[in-house]
């Protein structure tokens, strides 16, 4: 209970001291990257048979861009300075630097004739999957991406299933292995619960 009670606290103080910001002077970048942005996220931890064991909160916050294969990145880290995801965004398109690629995150306009937009990448061992209607049961209307790394050994296995809402970013996810037998278990679950951008 106290837990609880410490993290409305935290969720509340976040709220009142956040800035509002003229929507005209915001970077038009599909993922908002600029320096000073920030999100909070409520984390929840499982073991390999879906036992919940833990709650958390964290911050994730703009770092220093970086150059890869010609391009700028930005990474997004927490409180720990560890990166947690690393991006670039252009006002059409996001990309998420993950090995080994840079997998497509999310376009805009999307071709709501097709069900997904399936982008694939060295030799099909990371596929990204971008489910192209939007959900609007989440807090904001957001649209579910798959990147999924599979080499054909379960314990490479990696999937992350993510909601993503233009404009805001990622406000929900959940990261997803596979264990000896095949089966696929979710070990953590996270969604946004408060925003800062500039």
């Amino acid at each position: 209970m106290k837990k609880l009670a410490f993290f409305a606290i935290v969720i509340l103080l976040f709220f009142a001291a956040c800035k509002k910001q003229d929507s005209s002077n915001r970077s038009t970048q599909l993922y908002p990257l600029a320096a000073g942005n920030k999100w909070i996220y409520v984390d929840s931890f499982f073991d390999n048979t879906g036992f919940f064991y833990a709650l958390d909160t964290f911050t994730l916050k703009t770092a220093n861009t970086i150059q890869f294969n010609a391009h700028e990145y930005t990474p997004v880290t927490n409180q720990f300075d560890d990166s947690i995801f690393t991006l670039r965004s252009t006002d059409t398109t996001v990309y998420l630097l993950k090995q080994p690629g840079e997998p497509l995150l999310f376009r805009q306009p999307l071709d709501e004739t097709q069900l997904t937009l399936v982008s694939s990448y060295h030799h099909d061992s990371l596929n990204s999957t971008i489910y192209t209607k939007p959900i609007t049961t989440t807090n904001y209307a957001s649209y579910k991406i798959l990147v999924t790394q599979d080499d054909g050994q379960f314990t490479h296995y990696k999937q992350q299933e993510l909601y993503f809402t233009p404009g805001v970013g990622i406000i929900k996810g959940r990261d997803i292995r596979k264990n000896s037998t095949g089966g696929v278990y979710a070990y953590d679950s996270y969604r946004l619960v408060a925003f800062s951008l500039y």
